[in-house]
């Protein structure tokens, strides 16, 4: 991680020479800190900083890409190898989209996405040349015009979450806790949640007995996320007379409603689980994995306004898991060595991960359970994207549940979220649209892990124009579809039990939902006993996202949903990019229409 400045005579690296200028022939420059350098315009130095004991901030580069042979270090002290390593290494790290990169130990590249908390906090460039511990610092300076756009598009269409509080603890907690706290007021969440959402009030009150306290309030406390720096569970209990699963998506009803936060050890979760096992015993499992704005959160409201299921849209947690082993992955990949809060013992091996996934859905079962009047037995997780990576740990974790996979076609689908993002603009996609083919732009919005992972892989880095925000969403689509055609193919009996494609959805919701419900072995009929007919016919004529910050329309609760018959956004450019990108995928997914078999349409 970066540490604080170091004093310049401390950087015995190629460009200070032991506080000497190197020979001209190396093309160094040895400009005042602050100010542009003459070669490299779009860089301005900052100063010299060192890295935090033996952990680097961000992986390599090397062998990564043709320019980078992994050939870089000096035949002798004071010669480099590499010529140019500075120019070469700003341009494979652009190439690929990333905003930080550096130099170091006499021309090594280094550079990744996931470096996503330093780089949110200073928005720039980093440029180290020098040793193992020490760096020179640079930002990257912009065009006016781009930097005001990029900027009135994040300011205006985005809340990032405000500054992080200092009151929460940061090292490993030996006992449960419970604190009182005020919820951030956020737009637009990308980061995922965790307890920076919130604002601690008070003092925080030790619980010595956390797995009675579960067992008897467990109604009232639903898990929210995963501090790994303290290494607890955190839960979250909302304000009084708060329906949590009356909003479209758990994860945001959670945030803006939380009223207290129980933390709990990680250590202590199975115990907790245990405790209450016998109480869950009965329930079933549904899990839905999809590919994003392809009518899952419909379905969603759908089953909660049944008789015979319950549903939760979106927990964060399992993506918060599945960041945290795609970063220990990514590391293991660069032969990195992983900070200890980015590594918890927990996620060290598959059966530890496997353990930690069967304790946090026991927990969320029972909570359900307990706190649904009519106490529903089948419960239907409908979860993020990203977590079909843990599609194989969820097989054996859960090996009795039902899985569905949900999706659309793939522009249709970028087109949507491109939508949300600029709130319906199209002038804004429009200028966005022409600084992308001009390569004058690459991230607008700061995508998180969950967003970029797919195209981080090493498969899509000949992909031109790489690192742009269409670029991370065409590849969202993709890696969501080949994993979830290669699971079909490993465990068919598994993966899935019904597969729903968004026309069959916006053609006849109600008897695509019953065809899913008796894929999913359960007989339902909106005219059966025990059915709320006011409820589902609510369920089916509303807009099923209405009011919160993923409808692109900005319509309120209770709004009817109509078509979008407005005219297309995205046309024969993208259409060519994305099969770009299909091509670089594979073979198996040749465009953003492909179809799985036994897809319902």
């Amino acid at each position: 991680m970066l540490n604080s400045p170091t004093d310049v005579a401390n950087c015995v690296t190629s460009t200070h020479g032991q506080g000497r200028c190197p020979p001209p022939n190396l093309d160094i420059n040895c400009d005042p800190e602050g100010q542009p350098l003459e070669q490299y315009p779009m860089l301005k130095k900052l100063g010299c900083w060192g890295d935090r004991r033996r952990d680097r901030a961000i992986p390599s580069l090397e062998r990564t890409d043709p320019r980078l042979d992994g050939k870089y270090r000096p035949p002798f002290p004071k010669y480099r190898s590499r010529i140019n390593p500075v120019e070469k290494c700003y341009k494979v790290a652009k190439d690929r989209g990333y905003k930080v990169f550096a130099v170091q130990d006499k021309g090594q590249c280094l550079s990744f996405s996931y470096f996503s908390s330093t780089t949110y906090k200073i928005t720039c460039v980093v440029l180290w040349e020098g040793q193992r511990t020490t760096m020179d610092v640079f930002t990257v300076t912009v065009a006016t015009v781009i930097t005001v756009l990029s900027a009135v598009v994040i300011v205006v269409y985005l809340c990032q979450r405000t500054a992080q509080s200092p009151s929460w603890p940061k090292s490993k907690q030996p006992l449960a806790y419970l604190r009182k706290v005020t919820p951030k007021k956020i737009r637009l969440q990308l980061p995922l949640n965790s307890l920076d959402d919130f604002i601690p009030v008070g003092e925080a009150t030790e619980v010595h007995d956390v797995v009675r306290l579960f067992a008897r309030r467990g109604n009232e406390f639903s898990v929210y996320s995963i501090d790994w720096e303290q290494e607890v569970a955190v839960l979250v209990r909302p304000v009084d007379g708060v329906d949590l699963k009356e909003h479209p998506f758990f994860l945001d009803a959670q945030r803006e409603n939380a009223a207290e936060v129980l933390c709990v050890p990680l250590e202590r979760l199975h115990d907790m689980a245990s405790a209450v096992t016998d109480k869950v015993a009965h329930v079933r499992e549904v899990f839905i994995f999809h590919t994003a704005r392809c009518g899952t959160t419909l379905v969603t409201r759908l089953v909660e306004a049944t008789s015979v299921a319950q549903a939760m849209s979106e927990p964060e947690v399992f993506s918060v898991i599945s960041m945290a082993l795609y970063r220990l992955k990514q590391s293991s990949q660069h032969g990195q060595t992983t900070p200890h809060h980015d590594c918890p013992v927990v996620l060290s091996n598959e059966e530890s991960t496997i353990a930690l996934l069967k304790n946090v859905v026991t927990l969320m079962n029972y909570n359900l359970v307990t706190s649904d009047p009519r106490h529903r037995d089948v419960i239907v997780y409908k979860i993020k994207p990203d977590n079909i990576l843990l599609g194989d740990l969820m097989a054996r974790a859960f090996p009795s549940a039902k899985t569905v996979f949900m999706y659309r076609d793939g522009l249709e689908i970028s087109e949507s979220f491109a939508r949300v993002l600029l709130r319906q603009r199209y002038v804004l996609y429009l200028v966005f649209w022409l600084m992308v083919r001009l390569g004058l732009v690459k991230l607008i919005f700061p995508f998180p892990d969950f967003l970029r992972c797919f195209g981080d892989d090493l498969k899509f880095s000949a992909v031109r124009l790489r690192g742009n925000d269409l670029f991370y969403i065409f590849t969202r689509w993709v890696g969501v579809m080949q994993c979830a055609a290669d699971l079909q193919k490993k465990q068919p009996g598994y993966f899935f039990h019904a597969v729903i494609y968004y026309s069959a959805l916006v053609n006849n919701k109600e008897e695509t939902f019953r065809l899913l419900m008796e894929k999913l072995g359960l007989k339902w009929s909106s005219y059966g006993p025990g059915e709320d007919t006011d409820k589902i016919e609510k369920a089916l004529t509303e807009d099923s996202q209405a009011g919160t910050s993923m409808c692109a329309k900005g319509t309120k609760p209770g709004e009817k949903w109509v078509p979008d018959v407005s005219s297309r956004w995205m046309g024969q450019w993208e259409q060519e990019y994305f099969g770009e990108v299909c091509r670089h995928n594979g073979n198996e997914i040749p465009g953003p229409d492909f179809l799985l078999p036994g897809t319902i349409v």
